[in-house]
């Protein structure tokens, strides 16, 4: 599975594999998978369904699957950031989900979802152990139980290079022996840029058995690096052959079997550059500085961990980082290394977590309301303030004059600035940027929402001249208009929703009765406005209810207009503009 690139959808699928001897068969052995595909990387929930689901399925058929559908169908609904017990296969599993808006490459930001963020932060805040907008800055992201120290092990003095590709969404090929091994070790990077979504296309085991890895291979060299995912996980070397100019090659995991097969196919074709090199290197030192000059090809005459970039990095390694991650003693039982191993991922995760959150921070005020401007009057039910505009060249001179923030200079040394500035062109940050925005102005609104529902009209009238209250008027009517325009069909029957169209309507009919003689008539004359402030039945004609609960004078000065209408020689009746439908019949009609 992977993140989606130009629109595109991925499953994401977890596999269980079982291998069997078998001199019988050509490969010499049988080998069957049993895999779980979702939709979204739900990986605390999916991985431990697996381990239970894979050897039950060897063991006993057709029927487990059945079994597990029916848990999963008595499951409640998920709940994001809760840790939840879900019954399946006679285990609870204990798994704690990931909020939509950290999941790779997640576009449904469902109206709904952003008033669930906001339930409980109705303040805008932000800071490196804090959170924005409702989005919990200290998660873990898409892979919240992974291992990433033992994903990464043999790489940890890499680990803020590492970061700052995948920030910037540059090309990686991560070669590992074994598909558990490269798909962990896809993860772990994605983990690292956690709680930034990373946006780009990924595929965590990428084969040269996959229908586009050939559709990519047929293009010409420069459109190959354009089209091919930005985070591969592979464990054919020949790949190292195909994408001899790849910009970063990574390396982990330990040697296996397996990766003998693609090794003994490509090493012929540099035996003899393999021959000219042991002939006359004797060390150590050589030998690693003929790796170095070979780059990733080394690879196809041993497996080693490492990291091979096309260009140096921009910041410098964090050097309490490393001090702090504990290596595996020499003799070390299991229990004790699980423990190592999970307050190293630990102290990992909270790192690049802080750094992260730390990075991201100047971009905040432009999720908060722009400030207005003074001298400019603004009737408070108008509608929500805007937010901040964004504009890249003053935000990078603002940056150059005052520098990026004293917490990131601090931490690291390096060209904040270029970093920024790459940063602004990526994928990451044009969807997380326009996520947050989307977030931040249904916050804005709902707060807004809220006041306005509480303004009395009846003493806002009185400080209005003619001019502001023919402009209160058309403002209330977008606003009828937009409330109903942004609930769905099943919305419309809510308590809720009705008592905020009643209250609007209330509020058109008292800014009616405010307006002069001369402009209430053609108000009247167009039926489709005149729905909209007494409401329509289901046949598009005026609620007689609504009528009644009208002031004595408004509902004659109504009544005579209607009369008025039907009469052919009315001049205004003839003048009269086309009345749109009424906007509650046009939706239920939609």
């Amino acid at each position: 599975g992977g993140g989606g690139r130009g629109g595109q959808e991925f499953i994401y699928g977890y596999v269980f594999c079982r291998q069997r001897r078998d001199p019988r068969l050509p490969r010499g052995a049988h080998q069957s998978s049993c895999v779980l595909l979702s939709l979204e990387p739900l990986h605390s929930m999916l991985h431990k369904c697996l381990l239970l689901l894979g050897p039950k399925y060897f063991d006993e058929g057709n029927a487990v699957l059945a079994d597990a559908m029916t848990c999963v169908a008595e499951w409640p609904d998920p709940v994001p950031e809760r840790t939840l017990q879900l019954p399946f296969l006679g285990s609870v599993l204990n798994v704690r989900l990931p909020h939509v808006s950290v999941l790779n490459g997640s576009k449904r930001l469902a109206l709904s979802t952003v008033d669930g963020l906001h339930g409980k932060h109705e303040n805008l805040s932000f800071g490196s152990q804090g959170s924005a907008l409702g989005v919990n800055w200290q998660g873990s992201g898409p892979f919240p139980d992974l291992d990433i120290y033992i994903a990464l092990q043999g790489v940890t003095g890499h680990l803020h290079a590492l970061w700052e590709i995948m920030l910037l969404n540059e090309p990686l090929l991560a070669v590992a022996p074994s598909p558990g091994a490269c798909s962990s070790a896809v993860a772990a990077l994605i983990s690292l840029v956690a709680p930034l979504p990373y946006s780009a296309d990924f595929r965590p085991y990428f084969t040269v058995e996959d229908a586009e890895f050939h559709t990519f291979m047929a293009r010409g060299s420069s459109d190959v690096r354009r089209d091919l995912p930005r985070c591969m996980g592979v464990t054919n070397l020949h790949f190292l052959r195909a994408l001899p100019d790849f910009p970063n090659t990574l390396s982990v995991g330990h040697d296996c079997n397996a990766f003998e097969s693609s090794r003994m196919a490509l090493r012929h074709l540099s035996s003899s550059q393999d021959r000219s090199v042991r002939g006359g290197v004797t060390s150590r030192l050589f030998q690693g500085l003929a790796d170095r000059m070979k780059g990733p090809a080394s690879l196809i005459s041993e497996h080693k961990q490492g990291l091979w970039m096309r260009s140096k990095p921009i910041l410098k390694a964090d050097p309490a980082l490393l001090a702090s991650i504990q290596p595996f003693p020499e003799t070390c039982g299991s229990s004790k290394a699980a423990q190592i191993s999970a307050a190293n991922t630990a102290t990992i995760r909270r790192h690049f977590a802080e750094l992260t959150a730390m990075f991201l921070e100047p971009f905040v005020p432009f999720f908060r309301p722009a400030p207005q401007l003074q001298g400019k009057q603004k009737l408070a039910f108008a509608g929500p303030q805007h937010l901040m505009d964004f504009n890249r060249k003053s935000f990078v001179s603002d940056m150059r004059r005052d520098g990026p923030p004293a917490a990131l200079q601090k931490r690291l040394q390096g060209d904040w600035l270029g970093l920024y500035e790459r940063f602004m062109d990526t994928t990451n940050f044009q969807a997380w940027f326009e996520q947050q925005r989307t977030i931040a102005q249904a916050h804005v609104r709902r707060n807004w929402m809220r006041q306005r529902m509480r303004t009395d009209m009846s003493t806002v009238i009185p400080q209005l001249d003619e001019i502001q209250l023919i402009d209160a008027f058309a403002t209330v009517e977008r606003q009828l208009y937009a409330e109903i325009d942004s609930h769905s069909i099943d919305d419309i029957q809510s308590v809720h929703f009705r008592q905020n169209i009643f209250k609007l309507q209330r509020d058109l009919q008292l800014l009616y009765q405010a307006l002069p003689a001369e402009l209430q008539q053609p108000i009247l004359m167009n039926r489709g406005r005149t729905s909209l402030m007494l409401g329509a039945s289901e046949d598009g004609e005026l609620d007689e209810d609504a009528m009644g609960n009208l002031s004595p004078h408004l509902e004659a000065i109504i009544r005579e207009a209607r009369q008025g209408a039907s009469g052919s020689g009315s001049a205004r009746a003839v003048a009269a503009p086309s009345p749109p439908p009424s906007p509650l019949a046009r939706r239920n009609s939609s």
